[in-house]
């Protein structure tokens, strides 16, 4: 028992890195993703502008991020671009590790990985 948990154990990673390689495969999921690391940031970089404009409610923001970034997509998509996944996830895995850096590099590191999502 213990050496078949063991295994299943080494093999986790394996497994969620597989996973993860349809992550953001579609639009709808890239924008839940990116309104929740850009939401969590805020809230850590600028917790008053947070409080003032969301109440300090989470969901909240992460509901207007989502519907900007909707808007933005849907432009985007009239202007003839076109989503790719691989810019998505790399995008979101930059915004992950920066949500609580709050330095004027993690902005343009986030800025840079979050340019090409649409091209």
């Amino acid at each position: 028992m213990r050496r078949t948990l063991a295994v299943l154990l080494a093999a986790l990673p394996a497994a969620l890195g597989l996973l993860c390689t349809s992550c953001y495969g579609d639009p709808d999921s890239f924008i839940v993703a990116k309104a929740k690391y850009d939401c969590i940031r805020l809230a850590e970089c600028n917790r008053s502008f947070f409080e003032d404009a969301y109440n300090g409610d989470m969901a909240e923001c992460r509901q207007e991020v989502e519907d900007g970034l909707d808007s933005a997509r849907d432009l985007l998509e009239a202007l003839n671009q076109d989503y790719d996944q691989d810019e998505g996830q790399q995008c979101i895995s930059v915004s992950r590790s920066l949500k609580h850096d709050c330095s004027n590099n993690a902005d343009d590191d986030i800025a840079d990985a979050c340019d090409r999502v649409y091209h």
